[in-house]
């Protein structure tokens, strides 16, 4: 089976490597730091975007559904620390390096 190959997830067809991807964020509902752990946000939670985002479709940039997580590295994600876009704060947790880059 090729990574471009089409499968279903969250009741539409993506491709295979995106949906592995999005299938191994869910494994991890909460972010870590030295100061405690975090409860990520689900996307249509979000306090910086309008629910009704959710209610109309996936989310337009990792493709997660209402109450999924979104991918790491979504524009979308909620920091669940400092309540503010999480491409955008400077907060850092255990084991999300990337950011770095």
């Amino acid at each position: 089976m090729s990574d471009m190959e089409l499968v279903p997830l969250f009741g539409q067809m993506i491709r295979r490597d995106w949906a592995d991807a999005l299938t191994e964020t869910q494994l991890e509902t909460h972010y870590r730091d030295a100061e405690g752990q975090y409860r990520r946000i689900p996307f249509g939670e979000e306090n910086f975007l309008n629910p009704r985002i959710a209610e109309a479709g996936p989310c337009r940039h990792c493709r997660t559904i209402k109450g999924k997580l979104h991918f790491h590295a979504c524009d979308y994600e909620q920091c669940p620390k400092c309540n503010t876009q999480q491409m955008g704060c400077d907060c850092e947790f255990i084991g999300h390096e990337w950011r770095e880059e």
